[in-house]
């Protein structure tokens, strides 16, 4: 994980990072850049695709690559992981207790000096779960 950098701060950047705040979702860029155009009609989706990178660039956002060609983006920085309902297409937050458990395996990792990881779950969330049962 990238250590958070001091931006120079410019009012797009400000609107695209609080929008992000305000979602749970983990949207695209393109949901992001709807979301910033309400207030911003001038702002391209070029210049939140910009603002986006560098934001996780400075460590203040995370990218989830979910490999369905479109990247999420998560203005929660703070360690988590991640679950990838293959029904409804969300990102669902998942906090996980035990990570302590997987220092040992980092420990022994054949040389190589692991210092973070994430994990992404991926399955059928428990609301798509409800929705097929009925």
């Amino acid at each position: 994980m990238n250590a958070k950098k001091i931006l120079r701060n410019t009012c797009q950047r400000q609107a695209i990072l609080d929008e992000l705040q305000k979602q749970t979702s983990h949207p695209t860029a393109q949901t992001i850049y709807n979301l910033v155009k309400e207030k911003m009609p001038y702002i391209s989706l070029g210049t939140v695709y910009r603002n986006l990178d560098i934001l996780s660039d400075a460590g203040q956002i995370i990218v989830l690559d979910i490999n369905d060609s479109k990247k999420r983006y998560d203005a929660n920085i703070h360690p988590h992981d991640h679950m990838f309902c293959y029904a409804c297409e969300q990102i669902i937050d998942i906090f996980i207790d035990s990570k302590s458990a997987l220092t040992p395996i980092m420990e022994k990792s054949k040389g190589h000096c692991l210092q973070d990881y994430t994990i992404m779950f991926r399955g059928i969330c428990e609301q798509c779960q409800k929705n097929t049962s009925h």
